[in-house]
């Protein structure tokens, strides 16, 4: 204990002794005395809150360097960097050149699980060359901007990173609830989540589960080719997708044929539109806050008036739209586009977007104006822009950013609503689904869900239950309004 140089103040209520520190502290670390020696231990590294590092077997230890700022670490606000130059001295399977977390012999594979805000420019510029070099990952939703934003809003965020040697090979945002589940980054929100890796990497969920401190890892719109093979309670769907990519008059036609009469009638309600208003004009790029707080109330209104919960009646999901609508980072841009009749808007869409996708996430319209169907006329006005390519010479790598035109795909989430089925020409499969590790605690979270999931999939497998759970879900919204007043 001489040369670890730890004094009885800063080890107040640890008695640490030589024993305790080689036999139950550095488990599957194996450092060496030499190691040893050269490191010093902190008052402010020694508190509990702060040291903890989640999944590496540390305890309640972390090592710095001599005269190194202290910082906490995992589960707080620790760079990535510097906890992977320190975590890479050990290897993750406990020696140094041995086998990684991932399997596979050469270099030990280390994950290591920081906040979002932990990442610097050099990883989140990592993470859009992952994203850009498979048009499958290029969703705004898997970008490391989004993270970055929802850790703003939700302390609970964190990402795992994945480095092999010296490169970083991956990256897989989640947040952590109770009883140590893991969910999706913005739980109840997000419509796409899965891992960003490089071409040809393995994703073994189990270790990854033993290296955040998990018990279980739920999911809800999983990239369906993402799912591991001893995922449970797995209940597959489509997320629907309007693809103009060929032009937007190919598109009419195909959904002509699919969709018989409604595309004519939607064309017939557009010149009926035309013809009742003084002017008619579509924004692809809305920078008005006030048209945001109002899609926020409509919805507002139509969660409530459905008997569903009011999501932006929770703080930080109003806060996280908010800051994505001020933002425009490479590969998530918030973005508003709106469609008016004689200066009122009639109907609007906030989505986010990369290169390649938009991700329609809240869309909404103005009752008064309902047989219209503005947000049908929204949607085809924006998906002509976007064939269109407006505005014109506009370079193509500001496509789906601040001054350039909105991407080819428009991705609408999943959900078996009429109007997805009347717009959608592709679409992309998602897997909600959970993994656990068998113990008694992931036992009891998998007995606590069952009988939800069971019901869930009863009604989402049959068209006329689901009709019926809308019904009821109406009525409900109905009976609250009816206490209100």
């Amino acid at each position: 204990m001489t040369k670890w140089q730890v004094t009885k103040q800063q080890v107040t209520k640890q008695q640490v002794t030589k024993q305790q520190v080689t036999k139950q502290q550095v488990t599957k670390w194996q450092v060496t005395k030499w190691q040893v020696t050269k490191w010093q231990v902190t008052k402010q590294q020694v508190t509990k809150q702060q040291t903890q590092i989640t999944g590496h077997g540390m305890g309640n230890w972390f090592f710095s360097r001599p005269g190194a700022v202290s910082r906490p670490c995992v589960c707080d606000l620790a760079p990535a960097p510097y906890l992977r130059r320190e975590l890479r001295r050990v290897g993750a399977a406990g020696h140094p050149g041995g086998r990684g977390l991932l399997g596979g012999r050469g270099p030990a594979v280390n994950i290591s699980v920081v906040m979002p805000s932990a990442l610097g420019p050099s990883e989140l510029a990592r993470w859009r060359e992952l994203q850009e070099a498979s048009i499958r990952l290029d969703n705004p939703f898997l970008s490391g901007a989004f993270a970055v934003q929802v850790g703003s809003v939700l302390p609970a965020a964190r990402v795992a990173v994945f480095e092999d040697g010296n490169e970083i090979v991956a990256f897989f945002p989640f947040s952590c609830g109770p009883f140590r589940t893991g969910r999706p980054l913005a739980p109840g929100i997000a419509d796409c989540e899965g891992l960003v890796h490089a071409p040809g990497f393995e994703f073994d969920a189990s270790r990854l589960l033993r290296a955040a401190r998990l018990e279980t890892l739920e999911f809800d719109h999983l990239l369906g080719d993402q799912l591991p093979e001893t995922a449970r309670q797995v209940h597959r769907a489509e997320s629907p997708v309007v693809d103009v990519s060929e032009s937007f008059e190919t598109y009419l036609c195909q959904r002509r044929k699919a969709a018989k009469g409604v595309i004519s009638s939607l064309e017939r309600k557009r010149r009926k539109l035309e013809r009742e208003s003084a002017s008619v004009h579509f924004e692809d790029d809305d920078r008005r806050p006030e048209v945001l707080h109002q899609l926020m109330e409509w919805k507002s209104a139509q969660y409530r008036r459905t008997g569903r919960s009011d999501r932006f009646a929770r703080p930080w999901v109003r806060s996280l739209v908010e800051g994505l609508f001020d933002s425009d980072e490479p590969g998530c841009t918030g973005r508003v586009v709106s469609l008016e009749s004689e200066g009122h808007v009639i109907a609007a869409l906030f989505g986010v977007t990369s290169s390649t996708v938009f991700s329609s996430w809240f869309p909404g319209y103005d009752r008064d104006h309902g047989r219209h169907s503005p947000g049908l006329l929204l949607f085809l006005a924006a998906a002509e822009r976007a064939a269109a390519g407006e505005p014109p010479g506009a370079p193509a790598e500001l496509r789906g950013r601040r001054g350039g035109p909105l991407p080819l795909r428009f991705d609408l989430g999943k959900g078996d609503e009429e109007y997805k089925s009347v717009l959608a020409n592709d679409a992309v499969e998602v897997t909600a689904a959970r993994l656990d590790l068998g113990t008694p605690l992931a036992l009891a979270r998998r007995l606590q869900r069952y009988p939800q999931r069971v019901a869930v999939d009863v009604v989402v497998s049959h068209p006329w239950l689901r009709r019926r759970a809308r019904g009821v879900l109406r009525g409900v919204g109905r009976a609250r309004r009816l206490l209100r007043s």
